[in-house]
């Protein structure tokens, strides 16, 4: 009996070792088909579960695009195991508009409703999600070059053969993925960057989901959704086990997420991925007759028509640091990054000075408003003297409401213009006294414009919602924090383009040439969703750039607030550039990954520090990343200062402040003289110690400790920073 039941259990393996080797000979008969020459990678699919995986030959690795053999347990229910085998997950909306959301694995793959075609190095399968309910298809391409995955869905050849309409893609949900057993992290570009610990687990975490360039306010401005800072980069990664893949976002990334999750959200797995906006719908809320309200869901019968696609970077080397490295390598070989900074445009310091504001006031008792000069260029010019900036300590001063030019339709056509507020004269002989050690940028918002007009021909200048509303600007209330419309507008793409040229050429004519400073360019991307003039946002995306083109053709230094990798390539300056991440509760640390990439080829100017929480953490930052540090300052006493629309700008006077401004330009300034223009080969940060190593040989060491520390013999006094030669 014992040896029946030996021969048994053989006769059995002998079986699934069979069944094994099928499989796998069907994989390898395609190898030929699916490799391409100059790669060092290998395409696999499963015929059957259409599961894709990825061999690299250099380190003898191989990448499954799904999960294997998913299992349920207490964070991962079998409904969810359907959407880990699916390379989509799809939203989708039916004829009233009501959303639903499907994976590819149950609507396409285990009902056989799909398409595999192979040729040299691709592998293309045509996803059709057959229920009675669903009834579309969308094909898939994967490729293998220059040792790089390109996943593209083939946005033309998408058929909606039902009654039900495709909202959003997403795609390779579950590749880059990770159990809490596994070590490393996933990487995500939440403001400098942010790193999310494979080991955590939380299943009452929020779920990371960013757009990339930022919200789209033409879809709804009803409620704000997403963190502090925006996803200013395309791109997400994964450290996972001495092995990196990073993941590029490469095909029209402006209609694209970048989401992320930690193990025991939804499931057992760590991970992300990119989603994309395929139709555009907008939430609608109104309100009934019990004072309840409720959302409804507008579809817009404009639909994206360039291909998504993300590429996927194996990298031999798994850091975040190499992810970053990666990256700039990558926008180099684009193109995006063509030259290094010059010394003459490096900037080591800033200032961001506040110029006209109202205030209330009255006469025989009758209350009324009045424009007044909150900071001079005078006080400008005081504040420069006592900072004396030089050779070696450049800095860039930013002139908030100091001209009606750059105020636009802003300033109160009722009050006159306040006489030390400012003409070109003023500008003038601001760049004539310090322009040979400052750069001085007329900020200015050309992308909204205020206007309390009901006029058509004046509306028709605006971009549309698609619930035919016109996009307003948000703003947010200094007392309570809730949200509040303004009537600022969104401008179409058409005037967008004149007001910025109409702009720029005023500020050309001068004979002291002064920069613009761009607020929002860099940190801001709306579509226009007019029926009649549809412009998705993958369009208004280059007519942000021509706009920035616009301003170089005019011989302007051109400066961007924030850091949308859109203008990447096309400015030297960020200014209001985030120093950490959002500090997400996902989140186990911030890094400088937007800097390790930029860092050499672009100022980035922080926030105002003395506006932060902990301005000294915040300057400690801007020591470890090689950022510049910047201060707002107004010339107006506290006392004064809080009776106008500046009161956010209380306690920025510069006088009071010019001891604290001085001494950390000062170290800034000393900082650059040493690392320059260098780029930031190597960083590291284990909670006290920050360090940096530059390709110049320098490396900075920060101490956020509260106690003095040592490093390879050096002490490192609490919250300061040493220079290593």
């Amino acid at each position: 009996m014992k040896f029946k039941r030996i021969c048994a259990f053989l006769l059995q393996l002998v079986i699934i070792a069979s069944c094994i080797f099928t499989v796998n000979a069907d994989v390898t008969s395609s190898d030929a088909a699916n490799t391409s020459s100059g790669s060092s990678l290998e395409l696999h699919v499963d015929k059957i579960t259409c599961e894709i995986s990825v061999f690299n030959k250099a380190d003898g690795r191989v990448w499954t695009l799904n999960p294997i053999n998913p299992v349920e347990d207490e964070y991962t229910t079998s409904a969810t195991i359907n959407d880990i085998r699916s390379q989509l997950i799809v939203s989708y909306y039916d004829k009233e508009n009501k959303k639903a959301v499907i994976g590819s694995y149950i609507s396409s793959v285990r009902r056989g409703s799909f398409k595999i075609t192979e040729s040299k190095n691709k592998i293309r399968i045509d996803y059709d999600f057959s229920r009675p309910h669903e009834q579309f298809s969308i094909p898939v391409e994967y490729s293998v070059e220059d040792n790089t995955l390109k996943v593209t869905v083939l946005i033309n050849e998408i058929k909606e053969y039902g009654k039900v309409k495709i909202g959003e893609i997403s795609l390779l949900p579950y590749f880059l993925h990770a159990q809490s057993s596994d070590n490393g992290y996933i990487f995500i570009p939440d403001g400098s960057g942010a790193l999310i610990d494979l080991s955590t687990v939380n299943s009452a975490s929020a779920a990371y989901s960013q757009r990339i360039y930022g919200r789209d306010g033409a879809l709804s401005y009803y409620y704000d959704e997403g963190s502090e800072h925006d996803a200013m980069l395309p791109v997400f990664g994964i450290n996972k086990n001495g092995a990196g893949v990073l993941a590029v976002v490469s095909g029209n990334e402006s209609a694209a997420s970048i989401c992320a999750e930690c193990s025991g959200k939804s499931s057992s797995y760590s991970r992300a991925y990119a989603s994309f906006i395929y139709r555009v719908y907008d939430t609608v809320t109104i309100s009934g007759s019990d004072w309840r309200y409720k959302e409804y869901t507008a579809q817009a019968e404009n639909y994206e028509k360039k291909n998504f696609a993300v590429e996927y970077l194996f990298l031999q080397n798994n850091t975040y640091v190499d992810m970053a490295l990666q990256y700039r390598e990558y926008l180099k070989k684009n193109g995006a990054l063509d030259k290094n900074l010059t010394e003459a445009k490096l900037i080591s310091g800033a200032v961001k000075a506040y110029g006209a504001t109202e205030t209330k006031d009255s006469f025989l008792g009758i209350p009324y408003t009045k424009t007044v000069a909150a900071t001079t260029f005078d006080d400008v010019s005081k504040l420069l003297s006592k900072l004396k900036p030089s050779s070696q300590k450049r800095l860039a001063v930013f002139l908030e409401d100091f001209d009606e030019d750059s105020m636009g339709n802003d300033y109160p056509e009722s009050d006159s213009w306040v006489s030390s507020l400012g003409d070109d004269d003023d500008f003038e002989a601001l760049v004539k006294k310090y322009g040979k050690n400052c750069r001085f940028f007329r900020t200015s918002d050309v992308i909204y414009e205020r206007c309390s007009s009901f006029l058509w021909f004046f509306q028709s200048n605006y971009a549309q919602m698609v619930s035919k509303d016109y996009i307003t600007k948000n703003t947010y209330s200094n007392v309570t924090y809730a949200q509040e419309v303004s009537d600022w507008y969104a401008l179409n793409s058409k005037k967008l383009i004149d007001n910025s040229k109409e702009f720029f050429e005023e500020i050309a004519d001068m004979d002291k040439k002064v920069g613009v400073a761009l607020d929002g360019m860099g940190n801001t991307l709306y579509g226009d969703y007019n029926a009649d003039s549809f412009v998705p946002r993958e369009e208004m995306l280059k007519k942000f750039r021509s706009v920035i083109k616009n301003a170089k053709k005019e011989k302007l230094d051109v400066a961007v607030q924030g850091g949308n990798a859109y203008a990447i390539g096309l400015v030297d300056t960020y200014y209001d550039y985030p120093v950490t991440s959002s500090n997400l509760i996902i989140s186990s640390k911030s890094v400088p990954f937007a800097q390790i990439v930029l860092h050499g080829y672009a100022n980035m100017v922080s926030l105002p520090l003395n506006l932060q929480t902990d301005s000294e953490t915040a300057f400690l930052n801007c020591m470890e990343y090689g950022m510049a540090p910047m201060f707002a300052v107004t010339g107006m006493s506290n006392k004064q200062l809080r009776r106008t629309d500046y009161k956010s700008l209380y306690s920025t006077q510069y006088s009071k402040l010019l001891p604290q401004i001085s001494q950390k330009i000062n170290k800034s300034a000393d900082l650059f003289h040493e690392i320059g223009t260098s780029c930031i080969t190597a960083h590291s940060n284990d909670g006290n110690l920050g360090i940096t190593v530059y390709e110049n040989g320098i490396t900075v060491v920060v101490n956020y400790a509260d106690n003095e520390v040592e490093y390879n013999g050096l002490k490192v006094a609490s919250k300061d920073f040493e220079i290593i030669k």
